[in-house]
């Protein structure tokens, strides 16, 4: 017969075992109230065979403790805040850029201001040639580009767009009467928020929260804010309205919308939005006179159509 004290010393070892023991594997698998002898199994992630993988029931005396599986990282599943930078970075170059113009008017010269544009059209070539080349299947791609640009000619996508716009503003009770005043902000709004890098990296920026495209683009509406403000005057500072108020709808519209987009979709749109920088770029050095970027604009939106098909068919 084992004496009492030894008995006691037994149970208290034993005590203390099961507590070190059901907090060490608590804190790893997350588990709360639950009975340490029955989740010994769970230790270095064992289970018994009959268990399913990503979602564990223990038994917890009357109750039940359930360890809710850990979702995988899906594209887009960024903050908010990160995914808004890049339009809260657009919207203040463009009023600080608009604010140095209206100040100093025409004094900064103009090859200043060409060679700067020069040198950042050469890097949306660069990003534009990196992104194209992530393509897992060229054909994707070349497919969703040929639709988007037929369907982009067709609507004659480019002037129903400006014309859009103007009527917008022209209608709006919040734009002051001012003729000038208008004109300043029509045509910066315009140039700042009618091109295919709103659209494009606003939709970048939402689904996967890379605010990249955003922010090249915010440095170039900045310094083409400079000139742009000297001529037209004080509308062009009220145009960064425009700019957050539109890039900020579309980042969320994409952001609720990104569950529905796979990775290869995901891979896909950004390569075709690097061509579409690309064609951006040659334009801005004044190579290409023959494609409208905004025409382009569809393509992106054939992607998951074209990758569904694939998929469908294979």
């Amino acid at each position: 017969m084992v004496p009492p004290e030894r008995a006691l010393v037994r149970s208290s070892v034993l005590v203390i075992w099961q507590g070190f023991f059901y907090v060490s594997v608590s804190d790893e698998v997350g588990i709360t109230d639950t009975n340490p002898s029955e989740v010994k199994f769970r230790l270095r992630g064992r289970r018994p065979r009959d268990e399913p993988e990503r979602r564990r029931i223990v038994s917890a005396g009357d109750r039940t403790a359930m360890q809710r599986p850990v979702k995988p990282y899906q594209a887009g599943s960024t903050p908010a805040l990160r995914t808004m930078i890049g339009t809260i970075i657009n919207t203040i170059l463009v009023f600080v850029g608009g604010t140095i113009g209206f100040k100093l008017g025409k004094k900064i010269p103009e090859k200043i201001h060409q060679i700067l544009i020069g040198i950042l059209a050469l890097i949306v070539i660069f990003l534009g040639i990196k992104m194209s080349l992530r393509t897992k299947n060229i054909f994707l791609v070349l497919f969703s580009l040929l639709l988007g640009g037929c369907l982009g000619e067709l609507f004659g996508l480019d002037n129903r767009l400006n014309q859009g716009l103007i009527k917008l503003f022209n209608k709006s009770p919040f734009i002051e009467k001012d003729k000038n005043f208008s004109q300043a902000l029509i045509a910066a709004s315009l140039i700042f928020c009618g091109g295919p890098m709103t659209i494009f990296g606003s939709i970048e920026a939402g689904i996967t929260g890379n605010n990249q495209t955003l922010i090249i683009k915010a440095i170039l509406d900045g310094i083409s804010a400079i000139p742009l403000a000297a001529s037209l005057g004080v509308g062009v500072i009220f145009s960064t309205v425009v700019v957050f108020l539109l890039q900020s709808f579309l980042v969320i519209l994409a952001g609720l919308f990104k569950h529905f987009f796979t990775s290869i979709m995901v891979t896909e749109i950004t390569s075709v939005g690097g061509l579409l920088l690309l064609i951006i770029g040659l334009t801005m050095l004044s190579i290409n006179k023959k494609i409208k970027p905004i025409n382009l604009i569809p393509a992106l939106f054939m992607v998951p159509l074209m990758v569904s098909l694939v998929n469908f068919f294979i």
